[in-house]
């Protein structure tokens, strides 16, 4: 796809496929972005289910805009094509799956050497990790949702974009941030953490007071227009839906 179209229709650098740097979230987002024009690439049918179920995980526990009842529904689309994928890998015959390994080795020596290296099914599957993390994230949004319905939880448990670990790893990078101008240590014990973090949680608030509509507000922070968006979002309470509309 980067080879044969332009930058300008699907964003995507070679970096962005770096096999090396596997935890590249915003790499992650546009290659997710792009599966339209992915589409369009021969043999790439398998890649844009792949992607797919990312793009579902992504919608339903990620993005702060996803009303709760689209977010079960993408959450139970992904755990539903895994549980596919894992089905026919168990049922396809052990020869017509490896004749079709060899179709693919085929194409080209670099997948030769690659499938060579891949002689079982599992091999073909995402880990037992991610695939118990969709299945246990389904559940446990579901379950979430109908004790809020049954009111045995505040509506704020719905806001499950705040849980993800893209959350955490920006709230520890700010209390990295916050050592003091001649400091060099970047590393804190977990007190040190704990005092960090009741001058963040002040912070927070002061923002939150400037971002509003109050005119007594004398705090104005700087923020970047993509903060500014998620700050947006994160002021809209989730709605609360009955247990009729989750089944």
């Amino acid at each position: 796809l980067i080879e044969l179209r332009s930058k300008f229709n699907h964003n995507l650098v070679k970096s962005d496929i770096c096999p090396h740097d596997k935890q590249n979230y915003r790499s992650c987002e546009k290659l997710c972005a792009a599966i339209e024009c992915l589409q369009e690439i021969n043999d790439s049918h398998a890649t844009v289910v792949y992607l797919s179920i990312i793009r579902c995980i992504i919608i339903a526990f990620i993005d702060p805009s996803t009303p709760t009842a689209t977010r079960i529904y993408y959450a139970w689309l992904a755990v539903f094509v895994c549980r596919l994928w894992r089905t026919w890998l168990n049922l396809v015959p052990k020869q017509d799956f490896n004749d079709r390994i060899s179709q693919m080795a085929n194409h080209s020596d670099i997948a030769k050497d690659k499938f060579k290296q891949k002689t079982t099914k599992k091999c073909f599957f995402i880990t037992s990790t991610a695939f118990l993390c969709i299945e246990l994230n389904a559940h446990n949004l579901t379950y979430l949702t109908l004790l809020v319905a049954e009111d045995q939880l505040p509506l704020e448990t719905l806001k499950v974009s705040l849980f993800n670990s893209q959350t955490c790893e920006n709230f520890f990078r700010l209390s990295r941030s916050m050592s003091g101008t001649f400091s060099t240590s970047v590393n804190f014990s977990v007190q040190q953490f704990l005092n960090r973090q009741e001058k963040i949680s002040f912070l927070n608030s002061i923002k939150t007071q400037s971002n509003s509509s109050y005119p007594s507000s004398k705090f104005v922070f700087p923020s970047h227009h993509k903060t500014q968006q998620n700050h947006k979002y994160s002021t809209i309470q989730p709605e609360k839906i009955t247990k009729q509309q989750v089944q």
